[in-house]
C-alpha cells in the first residue's frame, strides 16, 4: 500500500516496485474516477476494492477514503 501526498512520487515508486518484485498493481484513482473525472459510486467502488485487496499479493497507488486504507491495513494482518 503506498499512500501520500499528490505529486510525492507514489506512482513512480509503486510502478518500480511492481515491476521489480513481479507484482500487480492497481491504482486507485482508476476506481475512484470513471471518464471525464466522474466519481464511481461508492457502493461499486467498495466492491472492487475489495475484491482487489482479498487477493493475496498486490500494490494498491492511493489513498482513496479512510476507511479504505483501514481496510486494507485489516486484510493484510489476516495474511501473515
Amino acid at each position: 500500500m503506498i499512500i501520500g501526498n499528490a505529486g510525492g512520487g507514489k506512482s513512480t515508486l509503486a510502478k518500480r516496485l511492481s515491476k521489480a518484485k513481479n507484482l500487480p498493481l492497481y491504482r486507485l484513482d482508476a476506481l475512484q474516477w470513471n471518464s471525464g473525472w466522474i466519481p464511481t459510486p461508492k457502493e461499486e467502488f467498495e466492491r472492487r476494492h475489495n475484491e482487489l485487496i482479498s487477493q493475496d499479493v498486490w500494490i494498491i497507488d492511493g489513498f482513496a477514503s479512510w476507511e479504505s486504507i483501514e481496510k486494507r491495513c485489516a486484510v493484510r494482518q489476516t495474511h501473515k
